[in-house]
């Protein structure tokens, strides 16, 4: 039914929610505004399925964990983390 990124930074330690946008399939995207080289970025993935069960891949406590670094020049870096059927992209903005 939805999903929602939960996340914050080592530079911002206040977490933001993000509603991740269906893009068929049952799959699910967000974008986390850009971060400077070094930046911890703590997130988790809450969703609710047909059946109203709710979902966590990662949560508040243990959060998946992504350092930002020199990105090569890609149009974009696919990391795809699965909680129920919720792929998260991450790109790099041009």
């Amino acid at each position: 039914k939805w999903a929602k990124l939960y996340y914050n930074t080592s530079v911002d330690p206040q977490i933001k929610v993000i509603k991740m946008k269906s893009i068929g399939n049952n799959d699910y995207e967000a974008d986390i505004p850009a971060q400077s080289s070094g930046t911890t970025v703590n997130f988790y993935i809450e969703s609710m399925d047909l059946y109203n069960a709710v979902n966590y891949s990662g949560d508040v406590k243990k959060p998946h964990t992504v350092t930002v670094g020199n990105i090569p020049e890609f149009s974009y870096i696919p990391m795809i983390f699965i909680a129920s059927t919720v792929i998260l992209l991450i790109r790099k903005r041009e």
